[in-house]
């Protein structure tokens, strides 16, 4: 068979195969979860029968169905199958516009209050690790105990499910998700206390999403993702004066470029004093 024989959701498949043993297994998993569910009314063509047309009015009817991001990474893995098997092809697709995320980034007041109803359980740990340390899921999923070391820990791996929900151990995102971060003697002591065996954490990311869910409904909180308590450690870092830089370091990026459009959060009760600062300096100026 030839390439232009294929049809695109034949040359789907083999797309992610052929990335199977390099990509993560939750991007692989990500890849057949698009194949399956998104731009269905194309995927029974012959590569040689699709054209720029052909794709925009696919992605046209996307769009009206999804949100401009699930669009644009569905479009991501269709345009990546076509340059690798219809390398003639030149696309000129006009996707959704992109939307603002947003995101609800708790009160460092209401950081201090979760604690108080967290401590002692076993979400302690991974809120922690989230919030102060600003640790993804799969690296806290990955943590062990010959990472901490000294008031320290190291990033060395992450802990993700694959396509049969299994847990596999793959390195972090990237070169620069490998790092050191610094924690108090009290917290190095809680986690060497709490391990089970070499594990810091026993939850899989997924429980540990579930159980903080179902911990906040519980306990009367606004019901935000586990996720998120990375964005505050972010946009708190960013609030006390620490440089772009370092926190993209500290958060396993490789350029502040992801500080700067999607962490870069601004605090309600910061905001105000803000405020306050630029009206006091509105009423000096005018008594003068």
């Amino acid at each position: 068979m030839t390439n232009s024989d294929m049809t695109l959701g034949e040359a789907v498949y083999r797309y992610i195969e052929s990335k199977n043993s390099v990509l993560s297994p939750s991007t692989v998993r990500g890849y057949y979860r698009i194949r399956r569910n998104h731009y269905q009314s194309i995927m029974p063509k012959a590569l040689s029968e699709i054209d720029n047309e052909t794709i925009q009015v696919a992605t046209n009817m996307e769009a009206s169905r999804y949100s401009p991001k699930t669009v644009r990474n569905a479009y991501g893995l269709v345009h990546a199958t076509l340059q690798m098997y219809r390398s003639d092809l030149r696309l000129n697709i006009t996707l959704p516009q992109k939307i603002k995320p947003r995101f609800y980034i708790p009160e460092k007041s209401e950081i201090e209050q979760i604690y108080k109803k967290i401590k002692g359980t076993d979400l302690e740990i991974p809120f922690l690790l989230a919030s102060q340390c600003g640790l993804r899921p799969s690296e806290i999923r990955g943590l062990t105990t010959d990472c901490i070391c000294k008031g320290t820990i190291e990033i060395r791996c992450a802990v993700v499910c694959d396509m049969k929900g299994k847990e596999r151990k793959k390195p972090p995102k990237s070169y620069a998700g490998y790092r050191t971060l610094p924690i108090p003697p009290d917290f190095e002591k809680l986690m060497l206390q709490n391990a089970k065996g070499k594990q810091i954490c026993e939850l899989s990311a997924k429980k540990v999403s579930e159980k903080w869910h179902d911990f906040l409904i519980e306990n009367n909180f606004y019901p935000f993702r586990f996720y998120d308590l990375r964005h505050y450690f972010a946009s708190q870092a960013l609030l006390v004066g620490i440089p772009q830089k370092y926190i993209a370091e500290m958060m396993g990026h490789s350029s502040t470029n992801m500080i700067e459009q999607v962490y870069q959060h601004t605090f309600v009760s910061a905001m105000e004093g803000f405020k306050s600062i630029v009206r006091k300096n509105f009423e000096q100026l005018m008594n003068r």
